[in-house]
């Protein structure tokens, strides 16, 4: 018998069951979703980051207002985790206290990718990663779409 629930809902479901596991995780480090995802961008980058940018980045990977990116950002700032440079562009990147608080919380969710889905076959990942992105880049473009 196949399964009676939308589409939709398993993926809701699915992405609810996995961002508690995380919010576990950030609430520990008192760290809101939103810093998360700014030190994950901030991160991923070899050279300080222009902030104007950064922050159209997380807005938009957040589906939010430049205010809560910047609020994020701002908050990471004041904890120290990333710096701000002076110029007339900013530019920002993580400090080491920030390096080793992401390193830290990455690994952790790191362990729990790895119990949660690590067993499952490649291919499965690689058909849901493709439909997973078909679908987030629709519902973007439909959000811009209404906006």
């Amino acid at each position: 018998m196949s399964d009676p629930r939308p589409f939709s809902q398993r993926i809701g479901e699915a992405e609810h069951a996995l961002r508690a596991i995380l919010d576990r995780y950030l609430d520990a480090a008192t760290m809101t979703f939103a810093q998360w995802t700014t030190l994950a961008v901030i991160s991923r980058s070899p050279a300080p980051m222009p902030e104007e940018p950064l922050l159209q980045q997380i807005a938009s990977g957040l589906a939010a207002d430049r205010s809560v990116a910047l609020a994020a950002l701002d908050g990471l700032i004041t904890r120290e985790l990333v710096a701000r440079s002076a110029d007339a562009y900013p530019t920002v990147a993580l400090t080491g206290t920030g390096t080793a608080q992401f390193q830290a919380l990455r690994q952790y969710v790191g362990q729990a990718t790895q119990r949660i889905y690590g067993d499952l076959p490649a291919e499965d990942l690689a058909v849901a990663g493709r439909i997973l992105d078909t679908i987030a880049q629709r519902a973007r473009a439909d959000l811009e779409r209404v906006a």
